[in-house]
């Protein structure tokens, strides 16, 4: 199982309330913002738009895009301002050991803007690479859980939920 769909299905967990038959309901509005861990496989967002058709997706989410880059992005700024109930915040993948207090600014950052348009942010948690043996599973957890407690956000596990998966099924 992909780390995209793992994280799908813990952000439509959270997102019952727009899965609902009742059209009477207003869908919930979603926007993902991150990198190609976000976009990759057509798209966190286009995975969250086929489990639950009722929930308004978007997706703001270059390749390699780091938080700070986001923050001055007029694309993302400008998205932010369509009023979304969710923000999915996602940083680089290495960032958040490398670079600890620049992810802490830009989502502080971030989380404060979204707070004044009445959005509710979530960190995605990514999951180690290969090719780096610093940034860890475990090092990831420890940084987005650290910055997610600093600025009072709930935290989407995807980066463990993809470490649980890949030690269940390693082929």
């Amino acid at each position: 199982m992909s780390a995209a769909l793992l994280a799908v299905l813990l952000i439509t967990a959270m997102l019952t309330s727009g899965c609902t038959g009742d059209s009477s309901v207003p869908p919930v509005k979603v926007l993902f913002i991150g990198n190609s861990y976000t976009a990759y496989n057509g798209g966190i967002d286009a995975a969250l738009r086929g489990l639950a058709p009722r929930i308004s997706v978007g997706s703001v989410a270059p390749g390699g895009y780091t938080l700070r880059q986001h923050l001055a992005d007029p694309t993302t700024m400008d998205t932010l301002d369509d009023g979304w109930d969710y923000i999915v915040l996602q940083e680089q993948s290495q960032k958040p050991v490398y670079d600890y207090a620049d992810y802490l600014d830009s989502a502080r950052q971030l989380t404060k803007r979204i707070r004044e348009l009445n959005g509710n942010p979530r960190l995605l948690m990514t999951w180690a690479r290969p090719d780096s043996a610093r940034v860890t599973t475990e090092a990831l957890r420890r940084t987005t859980s650290s910055v997610a407690n600093k600025l009072g956000l709930s935290v989407i596990p995807a980066g463990t939920a993809f470490a649980d998966s890949a030690r269940a099924n390693p082929a």
